[in-house]
């Protein structure tokens, strides 16, 4: 279990500031089809979490 801590410790220690509240969002979108412009989201603020809802269901 030490050995995994580590491990985590120092990705943790590479992470930006913006990296790490990214770590915490968990960005929801209306469909079923991840689109070009949710890529962008993920890239723009390292979101940890995507939801996807059926159109209509949010």
């Amino acid at each position: 279990m030490r050995k995994y801590n580590k491990y985590i410790k120092k990705l943790i220690s590479k992470m930006t500031l913006d990296q790490k509240v990214g770590a915490l969002l968990t960005l929801g979108f209306s469909g079923t089809i991840v689109r070009p412009h949710i890529y962008e989201f993920i890239t723009k603020y390292h979101c940890g979490g995507l939801r996807l809802s059926p159109l209509g269901r949010l």
